[in-house]
């Protein structure tokens, strides 16, 4: 399982801070409210398939992580994947993709409506890690026109020297 290097991870879309982030969805939390786990699959006389959600739950940690999207922007990326992940997994099969959009609906409505915190956490982090760059690129340029006056200094000073002949 890959790892995102930064803030919180979905359990049952609670988020937690840790560090790093476990990807995908965790199959932990309130059963009968917003739990959406990894994958989701019907068990019928035949096999229909499974729904796979941990790119969307990955997708929606590194959208909130991200200083330049607004929360709806980044809830509406996620709905948008995994009813996408329903349809392409459960297209042929009507009431299983009725089924698992339902199952996906309480998620969508937690995210949109219940996340703000994370979402916020999500933001100072970037903003903060936006303002560490910054500073090490001043820091950067500083040191760098230091050594410009040191090198101008020096030259400086080798033509006040006396020349021995």
């Amino acid at each position: 399982m890959k790892t995102i290097p930064w803030f919180a991870v979905i359990t049952g879309f609670y988020l937690i801070a840790v560090s790093p982030v476990q990807a995908g969805c965790d199959p932990e939390g309130p059963p009968d409210k917003f739990r959406l786990q990894d994958s989701w699959e019907v068990k019928d006389q035949e096999f229909l398939g499974v729904a796979k959600f941990s790119a969307a739950c990955d997708e929606l940690l590194v959208c909130y992580g991200d200083a330049s999207k607004p929360k709806t922007i980044c809830d509406r990326i996620f709905a948008r994947s995994i009813k996408q992940e329903c349809r392409k997994t459960f297209h042929l099969h009507a009431d299983a993709l009725n089924a698992c959009e339902r199952k996906t609906d309480k998620s969508v409505e937690f995210v949109e409506k219940e996340n703000d915190a994370v979402y916020r956490k999500g933001q100072r982090l970037a903003r903060a890690n936006e303002r560490e760059a910054e500073r090490k690129q001043r820091a950067a340029d500083r040191k760098t026109r230091a050594d410009e006056r040191r090198k101008h200094r020096a030259a400086y000073q080798r033509t006040l020297e006396p020349k021995a002949e």
